[in-house]
């Protein structure tokens, strides 16, 4: 991209680098449910035992855990815990920690790693909106007042300013302002929104269900955390490894148990990197196939979680 307008040829090539890594992830993913689905031995209602998320990243896996799950008819919550990235490149810096590697032990030993540092977590808070209220957060060209009505229990959840003024620029002290999206999106297809400013840390999307399905779409909020209730550790064998997270309450290695004044914080930068990755996803293209796939998955009109489909 030498000679190229910056930064348009560093977001490209940040894009196109980090794509299709994630569409092989999600292959895997969409592999352990079908699994999952086949098992009929794992009780439907013990949803941490619902497959996560795992990322490959060179020989190694990373795995992810339910930090909380949370349900009701029209509300989702879900927090998934992820190793911390910096403890391979550490376990794997021979001149720093001077740790025998699995490779010069003739491919016969290991290093197993448990580390209390902070973890970070991806929240998505999802709730369906009928065919009035999501109208709150569409544009309206023709007025600055938005159309429909904003639903008060939406307001709670996601903390927006109720003001109806469409080119609203500051939201009250403590609030946030409401996704203003350009369109809603077609049957199965998403629509993205990256809040202003950093006092708001999530990115937005709506979701267009079947135009029978009452109420037909759904808002997300994703966000990004640090947690302190979890240790994460590191299997290394030669070839590759793998690396986990645990969160369990009474585990004694997590940071809060040392650390116990640690409070989980939102990191307000994460949208900007997370809304790169969706339009590197096409997730703002319709009919694009993860956009859709993700759109029949996130839209299911059966309360709560589906047992059959993954979470939104």
């Amino acid at each position: 991209m030498n000679g190229s307008a910056l930064p348009v040829s560093q977001t490209t090539c940040y894009r196109v680098h980090n794509s299709y890594q994630p569409l092989r992830d999600f292959t895997f993913f969409t592999d352990a449910w079908n699994e999952y689905r086949a098992d009929q031995s794992i009780p439907r209602d013990q949803l941490n035992r619902r497959p996560v998320g795992r990322a490959t990243v060179g020989n190694e896996r990373y795995y992810g855990t339910w930090l909380e799950i949370l349900r009701s008819d029209s509300l989702n919550n879900v927090t998934l815990a992820i190793p911390h990235g910096s403890i391979v490149p550490s376990v794997r810096n021979v001149t720093l920690n001077h740790l025998v590697q699995p490779e010069a032990q003739s491919d016969f030993g290991n290093v197993d790693v448990t580390v209390s540092v902070l973890s970070p977590a991806i929240n998505v808070v999802c709730y369906k909106l009928n065919q009035t209220a999501v109208q709150w957060f569409i544009s309206n060209n023709s007025s600055d007042t938005r159309r429909g009505i904003l639903d008060p229990e939406a307001q709670i959840i996601f903390n927006f300013d109720p003001s109806s003024s469409q080119s609203l620029s500051v939201p009250s002290e403590g609030q946030y302002l409401a996704p203003s999206l350009v369109s809603l999106p077609p049957q199965f297809n998403v629509e993205i929104f990256a809040s202003a400013g950093y006092t708001d840390p999530s990115m937005y999307i709506l979701t267009a269900a079947n135009a029978t399905i009452a109420p037909s779409y759904t808002l997300y909020a994703i966000r990004s955390l640090l947690t302190s209730r979890c240790f994460t550790n590191y299997l290394s064998v030669s070839g590759g490894g793998n690396v986990t997270t645990n969160c369990s309450p009474d585990n004694p290695n997590s940071l809060s148990h040392s650390l116990p004044s640690a409070r989980d914080t939102y990191q307000s930068q994460f949208k900007d990197i997370s809304t790169a990755l969706a339009y590197a996803l096409s997730l703002n293209v319709a009919d694009a196939a993860l956009s859709r796939t993700l759109g029949i998955f996130a839209t299911s009109p059966v309360p709560g979680f589906n047992p059959s489909p993954p979470h939104p």
